[in-house]
């Protein structure tokens, strides 16, 4: 009523334009962004052939929206997904036969290799698509355009092939994880370590999005990232001195001996470190983890849009479209659907002055929380859910396919770049000990347990995989098994004869910050 008859305001409304935000017109920190644009139109032809087609193209749709109900999404096989009960994906409801040999043109359809295909040629590809051990949920974004964007670019990249060069890379990384965690089970069997066992491909996807990015000019990730498989991740891909991780698991503090202060628990180590490639150079900070699940994920949102100001980033740029810094959230899967931090943070993702340009979200979702089934501990089909509140795309990896990942890593990564918003990966893998290395879960998931233990590690199948394909050696994987021992021996050694060990407190920026030489403890309060 106010924005209509201003007569009504005193002054002609000027107190009233002084109080209003100003963010509909953009102002410092927020430059806004037309969602609705033009309305999105496909081309003639396109349109045409779906009127043409039109059981087939529902048929399509059909798939969107439900091929990842009967998708081959968990790794220890123990989800019932009975195609039979999907009656959306029954062709005979759509007047379609498998038996017609017909050519019927393709084209809004799928994107197939071909410019026609048979139904079952169509329907194979649908079932290959979305139906594999990676699945998408994403029919329920309002925005067409990008509704069809990323359908395209879906099933583009689920048929980019990987170089033998790169699956090494990938072998290398899943066999480090799995040795640095075989190593801390002999040395250090009472430490609470909260291992990556089970969830090894995680690796995979850091050096995706830090290979990616280098690539596409983003200079900043910011990382927020709970206990499981931390450790590896510092050590793997951060160049967290191993040394100093074993010191600390023997109870020394990982402060210098000038700073006051005990130090943090093992899983709440963090670090900062500048990886470069070629002429690109990439600034990485792992936040500390605070243990109270998901409560670092705002934190880190905030270091972000600070950075970003600092640097007159993405809404502090001229023309709010430059992109150069990025949040990266890792969540477990009972936290995300049952900490209400997550939808929280998740919607002030849009909000003015609170925005980042979108953040990429991991699931490690290792299929149980502590001791709880995910039945028992949420009402929805996923742990991803949530997340739709605000048409965030959902990839779900199967995550004894590091291959998949490498692939879903890429396109999140392209979708966040293109359209500013969150998208999340669902890594669907498992835990091969309890909530940490102490606990025994047989006792309480006992069907469960016997799968985890009755099958390979990730690691290893894919390495004998690679074997089979003849991309390398039996010989190749064990010596790299045994140079990352003796790498871990030798660390290991320089801990106990006290050798000098990085200290990374209060570096670069920080640097010029003091500790007070004393302090009160105790008050004049002026009570006696």
């Amino acid at each position: 009523m106010w924005r209509l008859n201003r007569k009504l305001i005193p002054n002609g409304g000027k107190i009233f334009n002084f109080r209003c935000y100003h963010t509909r017109q953009g102002c410092f920190g927020y430059k806004p962004v037309d969602r609705q644009g033009k309305p999105f139109q496909e081309s003639t032809d396109v349109i045409n052939n779906r009127i043409k087609n039109s059981n087939l193209y529902r048929l399509a749709t059909a798939y969107h929206d439900h091929g990842h109900r009967i998708a081959k999404l968990d790794p220890l096989e123990l989800t019932n997904n009975n195609a039979a009960n999907i009656s959306e994906l029954a062709i005979e409801n759509y007047g379609l036969n498998l038996e017609d040999s017909t050519k019927y043109s393709v084209n809004g359809i799928i994107d197939f290799s071909e410019q026609e295909a048979t139904i079952k040629e169509i329907v194979d590809y649908l079932k290959e698509v979305y139906c594999n051990s990676v699945a998408v949920e994403f029919t329920y974004i309002k925005d067409n355009e990008e509704k069809e964007w990323f359908r395209r670019n879906y099933e583009k990249w689920h048929k980019h092939e990987i170089s033998s060069e790169h699956k090494c890379r990938i072998m290398e990384m899943l066999i480090k994880s799995q040795t640095f965690d075989q190593f801390l089970a002999k040395k250090f069997p009472s430490v609470k370590r909260y291992g990556g066992e089970g969830a090894e491909s995680m690796m995979v996807f850091f050096d995706e999005v830090f290979n990616h990015a280098m690539q596409d000019g983003i200079e900043n990730v910011i990382i927020s990232m709970p206990h499981r498989g931390r450790l590896n991740f510092m050590t793997g891909l951060l160049h967290y001195q191993p040394a100093a991780m074993f010191s600390k698991m023997m109870g020394r503090s990982e402060l210098p001996p000038s700073a006051k202060g005990t130090g943090d628990v093992l899983s709440h180590l963090f670090k900062t470190i500048d990886l470069t490639m070629g002429d690109s150079n990439l600034h990485l900070s792992l936040l500390p983890n605070p243990s109270h699940l998901e409560a670092c994920n705002p934190v880190a949102c905030g270091k972000t849009r600070a950075r970003q100001l600092s640097i007159g980033d993405a809404d502090y740029s001229e023309s709010g479209l430059s992109n150069k810094t990025m949040c990266l959230q890792v969540h477990g899967d009972a936290s995300f659907a049952g900490q209400g931090i997550i939808p929280e943070t998740l919607m002030l993702s849009e909000v003015p002055h609170f925005r980042t340009g979108g953040s990429i979200h991991l699931i490690v979702n290792n299929q149980i929380g502590f001791t709880t089934e995910p039945e028992r501990g949420r009402s929805s089909l996923y742990s991803s859910d949530v997340g739709k509140i605000i048409d965030c795309p959902v990839i779900h990896v199967n995550g004894d396919n590091p291959e998949d990942l490498a692939r879903a890593t890429k396109l999140a990564l392209l979708y966040k770049q293109k359209f500013a918003k969150d998208i999340i990966i669902d890594l669907i893998c498992f835990r091969l000990w309890g909530h940490n290395e102490m606990d025994e879960p047989a006792f309480t998931q006992p069907i469960m347990y016997n799968a985890i233990y009755s099958k390979k590690s990730v690691p290893d199948s894919y390495a004998e995989n690679l074997e089979d394909d003849k991309i390398i050696s039996n010989d190749r994987v064990t010596a790299l098994k045994n140079e990352y021992t003796s790498t871990l021996n030798s660390e290991l050694k320089n801990v106990e004869k006290n050798s000098k060990i990085e200290m990374s407190h209060l570096q670069k920026q920080w640097s010029g910050y003091v500790q007070a030489s004393h302090e009160n403890t105790t008050w004049d309060t002026g009570l006696y």
